[in-house]
């Protein structure tokens, strides 16, 4: 099976000691699995190493080359920030930038910017306020990106976004040799950024092949089953024996929908591919299944908070969104506040509150901190609340 599902000319290149370079870590590992699997079958008990990178953890090591090889820039000497300090560095920016007024996703934000920037340097784009309607958060990434690019600048940082831009001139120059032949294997196309790189090497007398996953031909069986529930457990369970076999293909199940099905498919395959993973005790780092979407941006957690928020202002609330709003993670000073809204939406459990309308729970909170927690009144949820009313009263119409 090993032998049909990877090519016979990427055998030879490994066995050979040839560098494989994959577009995606999926590929890399998959690749290295059906290559331990063809040296098994060959009856090899031992086999060196193969050398299969994907292209950040190859210019990685091209750069090592160079540093080790003595070069010395123009720019001088820079350090290169790993994954983890470059997160923290855009943090800090974002941190600086909001005056204070942290938001509680701060480092999923940086993490986004962090890509943001990634994708601006390999594509070559320019900077993104000067698109013809910029927003604001367009703005502020821009301003943000500024900042990032002045502090590296500054302390002499180099980040794995610029990397391949700063080896090119190194090749040029002969700090390194360059290697005889690669592997491009997976690639559909290439950004600007890789193909300087790959035209530096070239110049130089890199051989390069592109490969691509062979094509194979299925076997088409068709069942029926009572509902969709029924139909994913059999689905998890045919995966489960795919696994069983060790069989090093790629294995592949199309849920239609999937993004609004998430929580159902994540739940069923959890059961049937990791019993126990939902106890408390359990020790699960990982799942043997990744689900390859994204949930629909109105799904997201962050924007059903708002959605919530701004139900709330416009029109009568139950309780059990009430309670969804008190214990959002999303509002300012959620976790510094937690005991006492917790507390608060008990005394709305003990007077049978259902439904609140809107303008009303600031006034329910005055009367609990008058009765209760006279610190209640100047919390930031009260803040928050007093912030609100403006938007309720413009709550006609459409927004």
């Amino acid at each position: 099976m090993a032998v049909e599902l990877i090519d016979q000319r990427l055998i030879a290149a490994l066995q050979e000691g040839r560098s494989v370079i994959t577009s995606q870590h999926t590929q890399a590992r998959y690749l290295r699995y059906a290559y331990a699997h063809h040296q098994k079958a060959q009856g090899t008990d031992a086999w060196m190493t193969p050398r299969i990178l994907t292209w950040n953890d190859w210019v990685l090591s091209l750069a090592r080359e160079v540093m080790w090889s003595g070069y010395k820039s123009s720019s001088g000497q820079r350090s290169l920030l790993n994954p983890s300090q470059e997160q923290l560095v855009w943090e800090q920016i974002l941190s600086q930038s909001s005056g204070g007024n942290l938001m509680d996703n701060l480092s999923s934000t940086a993490a986004v910017a962090r890509q943001a920037w990634g994708l601006i340097q390999a594509w070559r784009l320019p900077d993104p306020k000067t698109a013809q309607f910029p927003n604001s958060d367009v703005r502020a990434f821009s301003g943000w990106m500024k900042r990032y690019f002045e502090t590296s600048s500054k302390n002499h940082w180099l980040d794995s976004a610029r990397l391949p831009d700063s080896i090119s001139p190194a090749i040029r120059a002969g700090a390194i040799t360059p290697p005889d032949e690669v592997i491009l294997f997976g690639f559909d196309k290439f950004s600007p950024q890789q193909r300087v790189l790959l035209k530096t090497l070239e110049n130089l007398g890199s051989g390069f092949k592109l490969l691509k996953q062979k094509k194979i031909k299925g076997k088409l069986t068709r069942a029926g089953f009572a509902n969709f529930e029924l139909e994913l457990v059999a689905a998890a369970r045919w995966a489960r024996m795919q696994l069983a076999q060790d069989n090093p293909g790629v294995t592949a199940i199309l849920v239609p929908d999937l993004d609004q099905r998430f929580d159902q498919v994540k739940r069923i395959f959890d059961e049937v591919l990791s019993p126990g993973s939902a106890l408390p005790s359990s020790s699960l780092a990982g799942r043997p299944y990744t689900l390859s979407t994204d949930r629909k941006f109105s799904r997201n957690k962050l924007v059903l908070g708002a959605q919530t928020i701004l139900r709330h202002v416009l029109q009568e609330s139950f309780f059990a969104e009430v309670s969804t709003f008190l214990r959002s993670p999303f509002t300012r000073a959620a976790g510094a506040e937690q005991p006492m809204r917790a507390r608060f939406e008990l005394w709305l459990r003990q007077h049978n509150i259902d439904t609140v309308r809107p303008g009303e729970l600031e006034s329910l909170l005055d009367l609990y901190a008058q009765r209760h927690d006279a610190d209640a009144a100047n919390s930031v949820f009260h803040a928050l609340l007093r912030g609100l009313k403006p938007l309720g009263a413009k709550g006609q119409g459409r927004h």
